[in-house]
């Protein structure tokens, strides 16, 4: 029984070989994660279908220069955090309204759960205003389930500091979510 580690192992030798179809097959197996991050930093549908849109076609234009210090999955990952910052530079807005794609949306991750449409609110609310460093931090920590290791290869970052970033995010957190927690 082969895992999934064996089969992006095996894509990323048949992608750096130029195997068209394993180019497609990681784009299937890779895209609801991608798209899921770009969405979770931008906050905004358009600019994560632009983000991924955006991160796979540098990543294809430019495998040649992949030198193999990370998988290519990292390596598409890096590529979309840094492009999914970019938009949220380019866009200089910060506001963002909640619409039914939004919630939707947010219905696939752990705030499924949620039953309180208050608190739901107010956790989009936090993430929004966080910063793009812990906005990222804590979406690939978070949503994604990546090590502080992970995160730092990816944002090109000390694990340190993906640490520092991820315990603000959450020290923001308890500080306007203290009102919905218990005590």
């Amino acid at each position: 029984m082969k895992t999934k580690l064996d089969t992006f192992g095996e894509l990323q030798k048949r992608i750096i070989g130029g195997d068209k179809k394993a180019m497609t097959k990681f784009v299937k197996l890779t895209y609801s994660g991608v798209f899921q991050t770009a969405f979770r930093i931008t906050r905004n549908i358009e600019d994560a279908e632009d983000t991924c849109q955006d991160a796979f076609a540098r990543f294809f234009s430019s495998l040649e220069n992949f030198q193999e210090k990370s998988s290519l999955k990292t390596w598409l990952y890096r590529i979309t955090v840094n492009r999914a910052i970019d938009a949220i530079r380019a866009r200089k807005t910060k506001t963002i309204e909640l619409n039914e794609e939004l919630i939707n949306i947010e219905k696939l991750t752990s705030f499924k759960t949620i039953e309180n449409k208050e608190l739901s609110q107010k956790i989009q609310d936090v993430i929004k205003e966080l910063g793009p460093q812990q906005r990222t931090v804590f979406t690939l920590k978070h949503f994604d389930g990546l090590r502080f290791d992970q995160i730092a290869e990816i944002m090109k970052i000390s694990p340190s500091t993906a640490k520092t970033h991820f315990y603000r995010a959450i020290m923001n957190f308890k500080k306007s979510l203290r009102d919905y927690v218990e005590k």
